[in-house]
């Protein structure tokens, strides 16, 4: 006869490896675009997610792969909307596009999950709130998911937030805040970063200057380890705007290396925002690139890290 402690132990230990196996388990995202890419961007879901008007963001999956963000940039009675769109998956169908529930008539911008889905975080230029107008700056703000879908917006404030811009948000395994802004001394948009430490954003820190140069720097995206990133840099020069998409990894003192430019080796147009981010199965990479947003195999990832590392 079994011992009663024993078929304790032996269900407890069962059960904790169930649990492991389940938050463990291989994310599996169903695409909406039934061609998928290989080693060169292609457009991603066209006339569905790329639409004849400019997106504003690339996209952001949840974390189970079931819902699908992006902003676009379009025309509603003579006014400039910058909306963010949700698309589900669900009997094995991606919705269309729809508004999110926490939309505002200003501007709102490049999403980002915490890592237990629970909150995503965004930028947007909606009253903090003053007379009902719209802040001439961007800050970054949360919602958090409730029974009834997500709650209403959330300020995350001082001292992530300031007086200039913040945006963009980037969030790591350890919560750790990544985002952009123009504040300081500095006019042009640098990348910072805020570590989560007792339910408090710390104050932010300026990523050191072989990523934040003499151009501006912004649309950050961090792995979910921290250990490469790409982001954004943007040249103006003679009355010309350029930006190209740059990529960097961490080396052995936990800094950051020389970025390596990606505008070529991925055939991008570089003269739009560019804003790259991994999907959550570690298979792709999305990048918005001439209003549009296209996608690669996240296998050149591999190839880039080793450059980097030489750098």
């Amino acid at each position: 006869m079994i011992n009663k402690s024993y078929m304790i132990l032996l269900l407890s230990f069962i059960s904790m490896c169930l649990v492991y196996c389940k938050e463990n388990e291989e994310i599996v995202v169903n695409y909406p675009d039934p061609v998928y890419p290989g080693r060169k961007t292609e457009v991603f879901a066209r006339e569905v997610v790329s639409s004849e008007n400019r997106e504003h963001s690339t996209v952001t999956f949840s974390n189970d792969g079931k819902e699908l963000y992006f902003t676009r940039q379009y025309k509603e009675n003579e006014i400039d909307r910058h909306d963010i769109l949700v698309m589900r998956y669900s009997e094995g169908e991606w919705s269309g596009p729809e508004k999110v529930s926490f939309t505002s008539d200003f501007l709102d911008d490049g999403t980002t999950f915490t890592t237990d889905g629970k909150k995503l975080f965004f930028g947007s230029r909606r009253s903090a709130a003053v007379h009902g107008k719209g802040r001439k700056d961007t800050d970054i703000w949360y919602v958090e998911r409730t029974e009834d879908g997500f709650g209403k917006p959330v300020n995350v404030g001082f001292p992530v937030n300031s007086d200039a811009n913040e945006g963009f948000p980037c969030l790591t395994n350890d919560n750790t805040l990544y985002f952009h802004s123009d504040r300081g001394e500095n006019a042009n948009m640098d990348l910072f970063y805020s570590k989560y430490v007792n339910g408090k954003y710390t104050q932010p820190v300026r990523l050191p200057s072989r990523i934040n140069t003499e151009y501006g720097e912004g649309a950050v995206y961090v792995s979910s380890d921290g250990s490469y990133m790409f982001f954004v840099r943007i040249k103006i020069e003679n009355n010309s705007f350029n930006t190209d998409l740059m990529f960097s990894t961490k080396n052995n003192k936990d800094d950051w290396r020389e970025p390596i430019s990606l505008k070529q080796k991925l055939g991008l147009t570089g003269d739009d925002i560019i804003h790259a981010r991994v999907s959550p199965d570690n298979k792709y990479i999305f990048i918005l690139d001439h209003g549009d947003i296209k996608w690669i195999t996240a296998d050149i990832i591999q190839e880039l890290r080793k450059e980097s590392n030489i750098k």
